[in-house]
């Protein structure tokens, strides 16, 4: 493949990435023994984050045609959820290539800061790795190919996959960063860089809040199994469940991780605050043979609690709907009796309104006959004939 601009020696950093994630790709939709291969065939779409949506155009005054602005703010509503929704994949670019920006053909004025220093990309990841399971965020420029053949994307998921790789015991073991709450985000971000920071910042807090909302709002199964956690990552998450963002949770799987009592008692913790009142089931250490070794490190005592907090936080959210469902029938009984005393005060009214109307017809009826009674003569005029 040539990666070279025409006319310039070097090659260019944009086609480098791009023919990397053609190689990731590759190994994604050409393998078809991959689950997902034959469900999702010919249906699948690619979006960039920067190429896919209308820039500034560069000029001094960086403003978009009237037309682009509208695509670009329309396309913000949704932004989000395509980093966020638990069934998309995202893929990172998160470092430079070793010889950047020295070998490579790179535009002037182009944006040269780290990856973790950039809003957008502190935005865009944050999304990421809020509810995915830990081989939905890929960071390909840790891709080599050198674990299997090009194109194998076991291969890609050993390489690229930001969490532990438990086939793997001896590769190094990365760790995902936790979900983080738009209060903490809001901080961190004042920390970071934009190209049009007076007018991204305040953008980008909000959409982000908007979007961790919806996601966490909507979530009822999560799984940060093998996310190489601790203490840390699970104090984060016990701010999500205590700030009540996860009101519909149901079930959570944070085996095969490395988290303490520190980090269990404080999951416990958030459990018990009653802010996630669907949760009703953990999994905490998977206990089949082929993953002992990666047992989370937290005391026998701390886990029982755990769990001892689980079952009493779904008892009493089944307490509370038994109650509420008691309520409701009461309400409803009070509102039958109510309803069947107007139809019986209805039926009794009706039947006195029939009764009035019959003796009306009878009295009719009567002074019919009387009249019937006095026979009227023509020819007879006078009054004691009438």
């Amino acid at each position: 493949v040539n990666l070279k601009t025409p006319g310039v020696g070097k090659p260019c950093a944009a086609l480098y990435y791009l023919h990397l994630l053609a190689r990731v790709l590759k190994g994604r939709w050409a393998d078809t023994s991959h689950p997902d291969w034959k469900r999702m065939e010919g249906r699948w779409a690619l979006f960039f984050d920067f190429a896919s949506l209308h820039q500034h155009d560069g000029s001094s005054s960086g403003r978009r045609l009237p037309a682009e602005d509208a695509l670009f703010k329309a396309a913000l509503a949704s932004l989000g959820t395509l980093f966020a929704h638990p069934y998309t994949t995202v893929f990172q670019l998160s470092q430079f290539p070793p010889d950047y920006p020295d070998g490579y053909e790179v535009p002037p004025g182009a944006h040269s800061a780290p990856y973790s220093e950039r809003g957008w990309c502190f935005c865009e990841c944050s999304w990421a790795r809020a509810v995915k399971d830990n081989n939905r965020v890929l960071d390909i420029s840790k891709f080599t190919g050198r674990t299997g053949r090009d194109g194998d994307y076991m291969a890609t998921l050993t390489d690229c996959t930001v969490g532990r790789i438990l086939a793997y015991p001896n590769r190094p073991q990365e760790k995902r960063e936790a979900p983080v709450i738009p209060a903490r985000f809001a901080a961190l971000l004042e920390g970071k860089t934009f190209t049009n920071g007076t007018t991204d910042r305040p953008l980008v807090n909000r959409i982000y809040q908007e979007e961790f909302e919806r996601t966490f709002g909507h979530v009822r199964h999560v799984n940060y199994a093998a996310l190489n956690w601790g203490d840390e990552e699970a104090q984060a998450l016990a701010l999500v469940l205590e700030g009540g963002f996860a009101p519909r949770l149901e079930s959570l799987d944070l085996s095969c991780n490395a988290i303490g009592d520190d980090g269990v008692h404080a999951i416990t913790a958030a459990i018990r605050s009653g802010r996630a009142p669907m949760l009703g089931c953990i999994r905490f250490n998977d206990h089949t043979t082929r993953y002992q070794m990666y047992q989370n490190p937290a005391s026998k005592s701390a886990v029982e609690s755990l769990h001892a907090a689980v079952r009493a936080n779904m008892a009493g959210t089944r307490a509370g709907q038994m109650e509420e469902s008691e309520v409701r029938t009461s309400d409803e009984d009070a509102a039958a009796v109510a309803a069947g005393a107007a139809a019986m005060d209805s039926v009794a009214d009706a039947q006195q309104m029939q009764i009035q109307a019959n003796a009306r017809e009878v009295e009719r009826e009567a002074a019919t006959v009387r009249y019937e009674e006095v026979p009227f003569d023509d020819e007879d005029s006078s009054e004691d004939s009438l």
